[in-house]
């Protein structure tokens, strides 16, 4: 069963469309043929696609349509729409004239998940080394955590190659073009970073609706769940949102008890490591340690426990 707009549906014998046929579009055909739905994989120019990926298709059946949309776009019961696939394009508009609905790969497939102990972070810079850092955290901590890394390593392709239990956590990065069109999706955890014009944004896309897209990460969280910005980013402070419980975090936000002080960073107030011993460089980086750090704390996990693989930790600093 899912939800789409409200509306339940069984997926097996479902009509889907997907559009966009990149890495995501490619895996949530698959992972929707898997549970039933008849699929047509619609791309607009002519498909790149690998070896794999199209022995990947063709073995659950998904039908393949190139260099533009056919009539049976319109058929569908629901289309999901790749991440690289802009609002503005006419076949999304005629899409949405006709009233069928449009979600996105990640609210698809969060729906199918077995798990909601969802981590997800969003921002302008440092969600690839914030999400890893984490995961290096929490798999040394004995956690057992799966990685959607981005539209090149979508939530599509774990459920459909991995086994996700109830207690495995899930840690998603997300631009904003894969949090457009989530309806449902709430994380336990949601992370916004920072807020910033960059090379990859839109140049088009005003920074309010920016912003609006990304809070959509914690726009249907509950009163239980939890959002952590980084304080000093005035636009995040300025709109936090209202329904769940917020957590600040920075060099020196000491209410959360993990803050920076001569040179050292502490953890529940406890010393976790000098600064020196840091294998980590740049500033950018060491905030990007200090919210995978609130997370751990958020999850319980002790100081004792962090140590070893905080020392360990190498990391650049970004281009």
């Amino acid at each position: 069963m899912i939800n789409i707009k409200n509306k339940i549906l069984t997926l097996k014998d479902q009509n889907v469309t997907v559009l966009g046929a990149g890495v995501s579009g490619v895996y949530v055909s698959a992972l929707a043929t898997s549970y039933g739905a008849n699929v047509l994989l619609s791309d607009s120019q002519d498909m790149d696609l690998t070896v794999d990926q199209f022995t990947l298709l063709s073995k659950h059946g998904v039908r393949i349509e190139n260099n533009g949309h056919s009539e049976d776009v319109f058929t569908s019961d629901f289309v999901i729409k790749s991440p690289g696939v802009p609002h503005s394009s006419e076949i999304v508009k005629k899409i949405l004239r006709r009233d069928i609905p449009i979600i996105s790969e990640v609210e698809f497939a969060y729906q199918l998940l077995n798990s909601d102990r969802i981590i997800a972070i969003t921002g302008s810079h440092g969600k690839s080394i914030t999400a890893k850092i984490l995961l290096t955290l929490l798999k040394n901590t004995g956690h057992k955590v799966h990685s959607a890394s981005g539209p090149q390593n979508p939530l599509s392709k774990v459920i459909l190659e991995e086994v996700v239990q109830e207690d495995d956590f899930i840690i998603l990065e997300l631009n904003s073009f894969q949090l457009e069109d989530t309806y449902s999706f709430h994380p336990y955890i949601s992370v916004f970073l920072n807020i910033a014009k960059d090379k990859h944004d839109n140049d088009k896309l005003k920074i309010e609706h920016h912003l609006d897209i990304k809070l959509r990460i914690a726009q249907h969280q509950r009163d239980d769940d939890k959002y952590l910005f980084w304080e000093d980013d005035i636009i995040l402070k300025k709109n936090k949102p209202a329904k769940v419980s917020t957590i600040a975090f920075g060099l020196n936000t000491k209410e959360n008890g993990i803050y920076v002080k001569e040179n050292h960073i502490y953890y529940n107030d406890e010393k976790l490591i000098a600064i020196d011993e840091l294998l980590i460089s740049g500033d950018q980086n060491l905030l990007n340690l200090l919210a995978a750090l609130n997370i751990c704390k958020i999850l319980n996990i002790e100081c004792s426990q962090l140590l070893d693989s905080v020392k360990k930790l190498q990391i650049g600093e970004e281009a």
